[in-house]
């Protein structure tokens, strides 16, 4: 086991946008079985999971992000309600944002950086979500994911993107997910 820290990038989320996805989790508590559901200090939408690294790793990409980060703020429309995993027990449930250009590029340009580290570039195509639970807990519960799907009601259409973060990994604190560093993209 690795004792060094945990870290990913991550577009940080605003006092506003959490306390929506907060009350969003209460609306679909009952309908949805699962073991965690996301503490409101610790949504975020990832961009790079790094895993484990050295602080000093971290403190150099982190200097070479604030460097060469050159984007403008921009925003993304939010969708609907997805799952990863089966859709009658799916393991993950999210909140999906469209995948714009700007956000495609501020994804790459994170990937790319982080690839000059060490951290392998990511295989699959990025799916930009904000994830609300996880880990399915009632194995003789199912759901109809697509009756849920426009029935919660979500007072934000659109979420704001002005900023980056690198977080730190406490799995065994709440919230679990820590800002270590936050980079403005340019208003």
């Amino acid at each position: 086991m690795s004792l060094e820290a945990h870290y990913f990038i991550a577009i940080k989320l605003s006092e506003e946008m959490k306390q929506a996805l907060y009350h969003l989790q209460q609306q679909l508590m009952d309908d949805f079985s699962y073991k965690e559901w996301m503490y409101k200090a610790d949504f975020h939408m990832t961009l790079k999971f790094l895993g484990s690294a050295r602080k000093d790793t971290i403190h150099n990409l982190i200097q070479q992000l604030q460097r060469e980060l050159n984007q403008n703020a921009f925003d993304v429309k939010i969708t609907d309600l997805h799952t990863f995993g089966s859709s009658a027990q799916p393991r993950v449930l999210w909140l999906g944002t469209e995948n714009t250009k700007s956000l495609n590029n501020l994804q790459q340009f994170v990937d790319n950086i982080a690839e000059q580290y060490g951290f392998p570039k990511e295989k699959r195509f990025y799916t930009p979500h904000i994830t609300l639970a996880k880990k399915w807990k009632d194995k003789n519960k199912r759901v109809d994911l697509a009756r849920l799907q426009h029935n919660p009601t979500f007072p934000l259409d659109y979420l704001y993107i002005k900023q980056i973060a690198v977080y730190q990994v406490f799995p065994q604190k709440q919230p679990k997910y820590v800002p270590i560093h936050m980079i403005d993209l340019k208003e």
